[in-house]
């Protein structure tokens, strides 16, 4: 008897996890006669080429529904022709809303929202042919904002401005075709200026300063596609000139100075005359 009671309860261990989580597609009839597909992970009736969807090897039309092994939602929307199409939600493990959007076959179009695993927003912004485009935030777990600015085809173009956890600006600046162009401001957690130089197509070229967060000068001097170049200094928090020097291309030439923090000079270091250096590229073919 005792036997023939464990042989019942390990069946039920068996039968139980794949009633629960069973694999196969569950199909049926809508008022609207629509399919409805329920898949729990991966089916073999279910396959996927580029981004068109087949069930049993024809393009599948009519609402879907995926559920992770664990059984949780996973994600659920519509397909038209074995493409995405309408609304579509994508879900954490822990059943919060991921994100949610539409699509117009298989491609990203109108606002779409993202989402924290503890529901706060995340993101939202909008979409055309499946590319970003228009204004887009982000913000953080706190809800503040930590983000806000423009798409054009895909990439960053116009003001963006970034924010500290705490809200205050973090940096500010525009980009043309995706890249860092014009001047960019950078700023400390307690909202002191901390860098301000330009940018031309992502590199820094130009003028820069640097700051410490008592808002004294850390350094100032020029960049020329993206290296430090020309005449450089550099300073304590107290204000005092710590070092002079000259770059070529971010490389130290000529006579730097080097002070102690009261200002007076302790150290003079020699470096490669930047002819020399210049000459030696010259007769290697070598930027660098």
């Amino acid at each position: 008897m005792n036997q023939f009671k464990q042989l019942y309860f390990s069946i039920l261990l068996i039968l139980v996890p794949l009633i629960g989580y069973s694999q196969t597609p569950k199909i049926s009839k809508g008022n609207n006669k629509e399919k409805f597909i329920n898949i729990y992970y991966d089916h073999p009736f279910c396959s996927y080429h580029g981004n068109l969807f087949f069930y049993k090897e024809i393009l599948y039309t009519g609402k879907f529904k995926k559920f992770n092994s664990n059984g949780g939602l996973e994600s659920k929307g519509s397909y038209l022709n074995g493409k995405l199409n309408g609304v579509w939600e994508y879900y954490h493990k822990n059943g919060q809303l991921r994100s949610k959007g539409s699509y117009i076959k298989g491609e990203k179009n109108g606002v779409w929202l993202e989402y924290y695993d503890n529901g706060k927003l995340a993101g939202k912004g909008s979409c055309i042919k499946g590319v970003m485009s228009g204004v887009w935030e982000g913000y953080y777990e706190n809800g503040q904002l930590s983000s806000k600015g423009s798409y054009l085809n895909g990439e960053k173009n116009g003001v963006w401005e970034y924010y500290h956890y705490n809200g205050k600006i973090w940096d500010k600046g525009s980009y043309l075709n995706g890249e860092k162009n014009g001047v960019w401001e950078y700023y400390h957690y307690n909202g002191k200026i901390w860098d301000k130089g330009s940018y031309l197509n992502g590199e820094k070229n130009g003028v820069s300063e640097e700051y410490y967060d008592n808002g004294q000068l850390k350094c100032k001097g020029s960049y020329l596609s993206g290296e430090p170049n020309g005449v450089w200094e550099y300073y304590y928090n107290n204000g005092q000139l710590s070092s002079k020097g000259s770059y070529l291309m971010g490389h130290k030439v000529n006579i730097w100075l080097e002070y102690h923090d009261n200002g007076q000079l302790y150290k003079t270091n020699s470096y490669i005359s930047a002819k020399s250096l210049q000459d030696y590229w010259d007769s290697t073919d070598t930027y660098r």
